[in-house]
């Protein structure tokens, strides 16, 4: 904007000067074939006469130049104010489309156990609470879920999540809830009883992480991911509690935990 502004300067300049130029070039010509007279004059007009009718002369001569950067400067005045009204169009667009976008994230925990006949105990599953908290349904989601057990904590720079994993897909209504995909999937084994004790010991250390991919329902925006990736903290004892007894909580791991731009 200020390179047009400026450039609408210097049309006008160069018009301007132009103009001058050829209405003092043509004066003096005048006057070169001007006879002599007397430099005595009598009654002698007042200034402010004298200078009405030169600007009047002047405006006359140079009628067509200052219409021309009139025209100039208004050509340009619009782009500018078109620039500028279509600048302000998409700000107002992108401004509505942050603030009624679908915008999801993992907000919970949710454990289901299952009876082992064998061991006459109960196994258990993990799923992710996810959250729209946008004003408009999720569009094209999909999101996978990783549990890990290990015998060591890990560290950032953990290696990527399982390529085989199931990916699940659905759609969150705005402002609601819903479970994410189940970890461990079957047909793979449940956490075991022996596993929670070790975790809530600190022998052993559970770890739930995954993403969540998805569009908007705007057109032209680009696809949004938000990524989790949690420890599992768990007591009592599982051998001597019911399973409505045992209580599962978790923090967030040092990494893993982004959304859009900053899983980037």
């Amino acid at each position: 904007m200020k390179n047009i502004l400026l450039l609408t300067l210097l049309a006008v300049a160069i018009v301007f000067t132009s103009s001058v130029l050829a209405g003092t070039g043509e004066t003096l010509k005048q006057d070169k074939y001007q006879p002599k007279t007397s430099s005595i004059k009598k009654n002698n007009p007042e200034p402010t006469t004298n200078l009405i009718n030169e600007i009047e002369i002047f405006l006359n001569k140079n009628s067509a130049s200052i219409t021309g950067v009139a025209t100039v400067t208004i050509a340009i005045f619009t782009i500018v104010m078109w620039r500028v009204s279509r600048r302000q169009a998409q700000i107002t667009r992108e401004a509505m489309i942050f603030d009624r976008r679908a915008f999801v994230f993992a907000v919970g925990l949710n454990r289901y156990y299952e009876f082992d006949s064998g061991s006459q105990t109960y196994n258990w599953r993990f799923r992710p609470i996810f959250k729209n908290s946008g004003y408009t349904p999720t569009k094209d989601m999909t999101f996978l879920t990783e549990c890990l057990l290990c015998d060591e904590p890990l560290v950032p720079g953990f290696s990527e999540i399982k390529k085989d994993l199931k990916i699940g897909k659905g759609m969150i209504p705005p402002q609601s809830t819903v479970d994410g995909s189940g970890a461990p999937d079957y047909p793979s084994p449940g956490i075991t009883p022996q596993n929670l004790l070790d975790v809530h010991n600190g022998k052993k250390h559970l770890y739930l992480r995954g993403w969540i991919k998805y569009h908007d329902i705007f057109p032209n925006t680009p696809q949004h991911v938000t990524r989790f990736f949690w420890e599992i903290q768990c007591g009592p004892d599982p051998f001597t509690s019911i399973p409505e007894e045992l209580a599962f909580a978790f923090t967030q791991f040092a990494e893993g935990n982004c959304a859009d731009e900053g899983c980037s």
